[in-house]
């Protein structure tokens, strides 16, 4: 069977199953967005500084763009009825590195690219003894993030590491469009890659198609090794991103 035929057939399953899918379904999907939106019209009311632009975008957004990319990271894993416990762990090591290679290589912004591959290189390395081996995801990231912060702590000592960059700081805390902070451009930018990759291409209709239905997703030749590593080391390059931030 060609590739072509197999994305059509987890493309014309994944289109069946979205269109059978009741009211219930949508309002469990849109529960936690409905639970912010009260959320939200409570603190509205109770405070007349929280609905402002300065706080909803240089105090809320700010400081929650950090989690935003941990959990853009552990999207795919979850999509395909896995985990990634790691991806905080990850996220500390890849700002190590980063900042390790400032500091002592003088390296700038090439610094940020080997942070990220940093970050890609330990995510592909789940996913290989997760495929490979076949040991359950849980086992394999629980395990890794011992690993990855305890490499972490013993590369710092137990000491954060300041760094001087201006160019990195300009990416992560300047403000390219007035009024904006480039983290939270950034952020958006990277919620609409990551919501393309899975809505839009074979590889995200692959990965929900594993997470629905394994047997379906067997049939269609989506769950080989190599396959399952990709799409378990894909939080790698997005928890290695905000390391410099």
């Amino acid at each position: 069977m060609s590739g072509e035929t197999r994305g059509n057939l987890v493309f014309d399953w994944l289109s069946e199953y979205r269109n059978n899918r009741s009211v219930t379904d949508i309002l469990v999907d849109l529960g936690p967005f409905l639970m912010l939106l009260i959320l939200m019209g409570i603190f509205t009311a109770t405070s007349n500084v929280f609905l402002t632009y300065e706080n909803l975008v240089g105090n809320v957004m700010m400081n929650s763009i950090i989690l935003l990319f941990v959990a853009l990271a552990g999207t795919f894993p979850i999509l395909q009825q896995s985990i990634d416990l790691s991806v905080a762990s990850i996220v500390s090591l890849s700002g190590v590195i980063t900042a390790m290679l400032i500091n002592d290589f003088n390296l700038g912004l090439l610094a940020l690219l080997l942070g990220v591959l940093a970050g890609t290189g330990v995510g592909l390395l789940n996913g290989v003894v997760f495929a490979k081996a076949k040991i359950p995801s849980f086992l394999v990231t629980l395990g890794s993030l011992s690993v990855f912060s305890g490499t972490a702590l013993l590369m710092t000592g137990g000491y954060s590491i300041p760094f001087n960059s201006p160019g990195i700081r300009q990416i992560a805390i300047g403000n390219t469009i007035p009024q904006v902070p480039n983290l939270v451009v950034w952020g958006i930018i990277f919620y609409i890659l990551v919501s393309l990759l899975a809505w839009k291409t074979t590889f995200g209709r692959y990965t929900y198609a594993l997470g629905e239905n394994e047997r379906v997703a067997d049939f269609s030749g989506s769950t080989s090794i190599g396959t399952r590593s990709v799409r378990s080391w894909s939080p790698g390059p997005s928890v290695g991103w905000p390391a410099f931030s």
